[in-house]
């Protein structure tokens, strides 16, 4: 732990991480993120019923369902789903940004927009699948900048999947 916290890239990740937890308890919901958390109520069947009635695609809804069926109907956990993505990228980029760039700054400053440039927050505690998207289409581009650099089978594969994955999350 001692080693965790000597690191100013990882103290920087924990700050705003608890930061971003925080202001999942504030408990107010505009007119998508109602939708969101009602559907939430629904059973699973049903509650697929009504995200093939709508535009987006399904897999934020199924991974939230089964958060909800985990831990319960609560807003505060429900945005905490959305909080993760971020606070994983964080940590991503911390690593994959500091490997390329060679540089402690650049990862932070990185560190910095994802965790707190306004619109980033934003997404992050939105009852939306905003903060999963851009995860995923992160991971999308380092895989296929690794596979263009080492043609490696595993990289491209890993581009697929992730490609798909984010389709699956949302449109764009």
């Amino acid at each position: 732990m001692k080693k965790v916290l000597k690191d100013k890239l990882n103290i920087l990740i924990i700050f705003i991480s608890i930061f971003l937890i925080l202001l999942c308890f504030n408990r107010s919901l505009w007119g998508d993120e109602a939708w969101t958390a009602i559907i939430m109520k629904y059973d699973f069947k049903e509650m697929i019923r009504e995200i093939g009635q709508d535009v987006h695609p399904p897999l934020y809804f199924v991974l939230l369902k089964l958060i909800v069926t985990l831990f319960g109907q609560h807003i505060e956990i429900m945005k905490i789903m959305s909080v993760i993505p971020t606070i994983i990228l964080m940590a991503i980029g911390k690593k994959y940004i500091k490997h390329i760039f060679k540089s402690d700054f650049i990862a932070g400053v990185f560190i910095c927009l994802v965790g707190l440039m306004p619109s980033c927050m934003h997404m992050s505690v939105e009852l939306r699948m905003y903060s999963w998207s851009i995860f995923f289409v992160t991971l999308m581009v380092i895989y296929l900048n690794r596979f263009i650099k080492d043609k490696n089978t595993k990289n491209l594969i890993l581009f697929g999947v992730f490609s798909i994955v984010s389709c699956y999350m949302h449109y764009y």
